[in-house]
């Protein structure tokens, strides 16, 4: 389930709709169901909405497993990687001693998480 999907599923739950939701935050009409990734920003605006852990909105499953749980500064990093050059992830997994698989790139590698 994406993040829109449970943004949707906990709008339904508390019997609001999603036009509403971004009006009572502050965002723009359309702008959720139109984007395909969820800002760290947003994410946070929209859990605290909901008095849930930014977690449960990029968890697959309906309970969040706490093993797998990240934190808002765990999530900002992925976006940040995710976000580099390829020479500047191949920096990064040097700096945490990390190898690839072989085969794959850094460039590449970002594209296997699911957050």
């Amino acid at each position: 389930m994406s993040p829109i999907d449970k943004i949707q599923q906990l709008c339904g739950e508390r019997k609001i709709t999603i036009a509403q939701l971004e009006r009572d935050l502050g965002f723009g009409n359309g702008s959720l169901k139109k984007s395909k990734t969820l800002k760290t920003d947003r994410a946070e605006k929209i859990a605290d909405y909901f008095g849930i852990d930014v977690n449960q909105l990029f968890s697959e499953s309906e309970n969040t497993d706490q093993k797998y749980a990240i934190s808002n500064f765990e999530y900002q990093i992925i976006l940040k990687y995710r976000s580099m050059s390829p020479s500047e992830k191949e920096i990064v997994l040097k700096v945490f001693d990390l190898k690839l698989p072989d085969g794959e790139r850094a460039a590449d590698k970002s594209e296997n998480i699911a957050v």
